[in-house]
């Protein structure tokens, strides 16, 4: 009974060596075959042979082809100078010349070399390819391009259709791994898919995932958006990405900068953070972050979230003789909305403070502040504002001469100022007060204010006479009297004359 249970488990025990043999090494062991050749000569060099024509290796399921090759038995090395066409279950390679080295299980090729896969979801092209049978790596380090083919079943006025997407990767030096769908692209590294170009000094891009990684002078361009960064990350997938370092945006008149920075293509928006910056034409906007939106067609802004320790400038230039402007606002969160490109809203909430001038008169400074601010505009200028929460406001008002008449203050829990774009004056103020804040207004005559300056410089023991600049009066301040012991005393001496002689009238 024991002895013939011998043979059946040592027939068990072989058979599990056999399937613990990895299926490469049985590939490392099988011959070398030449299949076919026209002519056959013996070299000079030991134990190798020269083929001429029509030359055809197999070594398991790898075949080598080519019309002129050197075989060196020993070290089972084709070397192949008349073409070279490799072929393996998942794939080809075809150059001018190559070598199969049949120990390493790699073969190279040179010369105006392209490769593929069978299923064609892949194709290489380059001067120089080596090829690791093993872990399926193509590494290219000469001249070259990987394209990615993705296929796509869709249906087009009823009928079916294969779609092909393609993504093409180029570098100095790319390496593919086919069994991973991985690439590296070192070197001038870009990735092409669409309309969106991706370039760095070193990239990554897996093919499963669609997602893509730049380190290095990082750009990507789409249509007018251009991001440039230190290090970049991007889904196709998603149409996704996140840049870090040095991060700027520019499109068309729009420029964003920042530290870290997050791009949707798929729902036109942009986040910022760390030190960000927004300009557009005649507006600048800062703080802690910032949120973008632009519409649907991702080409003109939408909106500007600006939150913690915001700031927005609107500058205007000077048109037809008319000043240029400058429009401030400051607090916690800016919320700007525009149409076209051209602003339409600016709300400022929690600690708000705008002010306004006219870049003529920047001495003359209009104020707003309040707990939140509110300012719409008309094409670009504004057209109303309202302050509310502790509102106050100061507004200076100006000639046609372009003097400086007067000045008004208004304090409420509610204030609303109606502009006039054209003139760029206030047309209407209106004041609502509040428990605790009631409203109050007062208005001072600044022409009034600076002819009683003068007369008191012009009085004797002043010898300078002077205004501000332009004949203005210079902003408010409340003027001091001015008193002298021996002035008091004067005044008395000519009351009481005044009240003798009226006595005596009467006596």
């Amino acid at each position: 009974m024991t002895s013939s249970l011998k043979p059946w488990t040592l027939f068990v025990f072989l058979l599990f060596l056999t399937l613990a043999v990895p299926t490469q090494v049985f590939a490392q062991r099988s011959p070398l075959i030449m299949k076919h050749a026209d002519s056959l000569a013996v070299a000079r060099k030991r134990g190798t042979l020269l083929l001429v024509g029509r030359v055809h290796f197999v070594h398991d399921s790898v075949n080598v082809r080519t019309q002129r090759a050197t075989w060196n038995k020993d070290g089972d090395v084709i070397a192949c100078e008349g073409g070279f066409l490799f072929t393996h279950p998942s794939g080809w390679i075809d150059a001018h010349t190559g070598v199969y080295q049949k120990k390493k299980g790699t073969a190279s090729a040179t010369g105006d070399v392209h490769a593929g896969d069978s299923a064609r979801t892949y194709y290489a092209t380059g001067e120089y390819v080596v090829y690791d049978r093993e872990n399926e790596v193509l590494t290219m380090p000469d001249k070259p391009r990987l394209y990615y083919y993705d296929k796509r079943d869709t249906v087009l006025a009823g009928k079916k259709d294969t779609v092909v997407d393609t993504v093409t990767v180029v570098a100095k030096r790319i390496i593919y791994n086919k069994k991973e769908s991985f690439a590296e692209g070192h070197g001038k590294a870009s990735i092409t898919h669409k309309d969106v170009v991706i370039t760095a000094e070193d990239m990554t891009y897996d093919r499963k995932e669609d997602y893509a990684q730049g380190v290095g002078d990082v750009v990507i361009t789409h249509e007018d958006i251009r991001v440039s960064s230190d290090r970049m990350n991007y889904s196709k997938k998603n149409d996704f990405a996140e840049a870090f370092g040095h991060v700027k945006v520019t499109q068309n008149e729009m420029v964003v900068t920042c530290d870290t920075g997050y791009f949707d293509r798929k729902n036109n928006w942009m986040a910022m953070k760390g030190n960000p910056t927004f300009d557009m034409k005649s507006y600048h906007l800062t703080g802690d972050s910032i949120f973008l939106t632009l519409d649907s067609t991702g080409r003109s802004m939408k909106s500007a979230l600006v939150i913690r320790n915001a700031h927005g400038t609107q500058k205007e230039d000077p048109k037809k003789g008319a000043p240029g402007s400058v429009t401030e606002a400051f607090g916690d969160t800016l919320y700007a909305q525009f149409d076209g490109n051209k602003i339409e809203r600016l709300y400022v909430n929690l600690n708000a403070r705008g002010f306004f001038y006219e870049t003529d008169l920047e001495a003359y400074q209009n104020i707003m502040n309040g707990q939140r601010l509110d300012m719409y505009f008309d094409k670009g200028k504004m057209d109303h504002a309202v302050v509310s929460g502790t509102a106050q406001s100061i507004y200076y008002y100006v000639k046609k001469d372009r003097t400086v008449s007067g000045m008004n203050e208004a304090t409420g829990d509610t204030i609303f100022i109606q502009f006039d774009p054209a003139k760029n004056a206030v047309k209407k103020l209106r004041m609502l007060g509040g428990s605790t804040t009631p409203s109050s207004g007062r208005y001072v005559d600044l022409e009034k204010e600076n002819n009683r300056k003068k007369l008191t410089e012009a009085s004797p023991g002043n010898d300078k006479m002077g205004s501000a600049p332009g004949g203005n009066p210079g902003p408010a301040s409340k003027p001091k009297a001015k008193a002298s012991a021996s002035g008091t005393k004067d005044s008395k001496t000519f009351a009481s004359r005044k009240i003798k002689k009226k006595l005596q009238s009467k006596e």
